[in-house]
């Protein structure tokens, strides 16, 4: 059992919401052998959007308010995609 302060491992699985049925974040985080030994999936739609986007996207505003209008242009569109599905 884990002690005040420790660290605890886990991974975010797959949970089966629908708009009138929530699963909740907590309910979702599972011990990453368990998960492994039952082969449950990772919802990687949450480790793209919550875990991988946002650094993405805060490093792309800063190479476009850093750099020219090359830098500005490049990333316009690909910057629009990126911000939208992050917020």
């Amino acid at each position: 059992m884990p002690g005040v302060g420790d660290r605890v491992p886990f991974v975010i699985i797959q949970g089966k919401s629908s708009r009138k049925n929530k699963v909740l974040f907590v309910d979702r985080a599972e011990d990453p052998t368990f998960v492994l030994e039952n082969n449950m999936p990772l919802d990687t739609d949450y480790y793209v959007e919550k875990q991988i986007l946002p650094p993405v996207v805060e490093n792309i505003r800063k190479l476009r308010s850093n750099q020219g209008p090359a830098v500005h242009w490049a990333f316009s569109e690909q910057f629009v995609q990126l911000r939208g599905r992050s917020s």
